[in-house]
């Protein structure tokens, strides 16, 4: 009798998972599970995926081939030896091992099965929880939604009063009371100032030499210049067969770090930047690009206008046709 096709099969059905901790709460070591255990454990209809995981990690292939290969080795000797009392004994143990190594390939094959269902039902349940989310979710999205029209009414008499202040301000302006200050547009909250120069520190630096336009003298021109006092020299540079000495000044420096200045920035009007399309196909309650105030008192009216209207489809009429075509199948 030979293991090889068991050992065929075992590579086939090789099991990753090894339970390495024994401990329950790190004290109590848990009993190895023999295969009678295992097989009273598959004998249940249903089991925890933890029991299964834990007998799965119990079924060692391995060590039931290696008893069967050592059986078969035992078997030979005894071939040899012509005792053949001792060898219808060891293989009445051969045949019980081969039928061990088929049993826990069985026993595997079931407990994957059982633990492929639970993980199965298990992703079932989670998609099926994540879909009955997504309905409630969908409906709250739905509900709010509907509150769309009222809000568009509320942007809308938001740019109605934002216009009229407009028109009242530049008024007031070209025609204000002696002494009182120029109206800013009531917009000028959304606008932002103009930000000076920021100096953050100063750093001393060694003097250097300049011309006299205020620019500096090359480092490697340095060495030629004459002074009599430190301070003021000429730079002495050769011209053809001549010279020619250029006045220089000894300037003092330093290193300023800063933030630069800034512009300000002026706001669109709020009536140019929004956009507010319709809940419905083919109706828009605002579509921007007005900046004029009167223009935009006007367009306020149309757009409450819109928002009554029912909706339109926005795509082109549909075509028709008439034609013959096969209705048999073939």
């Amino acid at each position: 009798m030979s293991v090889s096709r068991f050992s065929r099969f075992s590579r086939l059905h090789a099991f990753s998972h090894r339970v390495s901790d024994r401990t329950i709460h790190g004290t109590m070591e848990i009993a190895p599970m023999g295969l009678a255990e295992i097989l009273k454990l598959t004998r249940k209809p249903s089991n925890p995926r933890s029991e299964i995981v834990t007998a799965l990690a119990e079924l060692d292939i391995d060590a039931a081939e290696r008893e069967a290969a050592d059986l078969e080795a035992q078997r030979r000797r005894l071939l040899v030896s012509g005792d053949d009392t001792a060898l219808e004994a060891i293989e009445v143990k051969i045949t019980a091992a081969n039928r061990a190594i088929e049993r826990t390939l069985a026993l595997r094959e079931e407990l994957e099965a059982r633990l492929a269902g639970i993980d199965a039902e298990t992703a079932e349940a989670d998609r099926r929880a994540r879909y009955e989310q997504a309905v409630s979710i969908r409906a709250a999205g739905e509900k709010a939604l509907r509150k769309y029209p009222q809000i568009a009414r509320q942007l809308l008499d938001l740019l109605e009063t934002l216009a009229s202040a407009e028109i009242a301000i530049s008024a007031a302006n070209a025609d204000r009371p002696e002494g009182s200050p120029e109206l800013e547009s009531v917009e000028a909250m959304r606008c932002l100032p103009a930000e000076p120069r920021e100096l953050l520190r100063t750093e001393s630096v060694p003097d250097a030499w300049c011309y006299q336009d205020g620019d500096r003298v090359d480092p490697g021109l340095v060495a030629g210049i004459v002074s009599t006092d430190g301070r003021t020299g000429f730079l002495q540079r050769k011209e053809g067969s001549g010279q020619r000495d250029i006045a220089v000044f000894k300037r003092r420096l330093e290193r300023q770090v800063f933030n630069e200045a800034r512009a300000p920035y002026t706001a669109p009007r709020l009536a140019g930047e929004i956009i507010l399309p319709g809940l419905f196909p083919g109706t828009a309650y605002w579509d921007g690009f007005v900046d004029d105030p009167h223009a935009i008192l006007a367009r306020v009216v149309e757009a409450r206008e819109d928002l009554g209207a029912p909706g339109r489809d926005p795509r082109a009429p549909r075509n028709s046709f008439d034609r013959i075509v096969p209705v048999d199948g073939i």
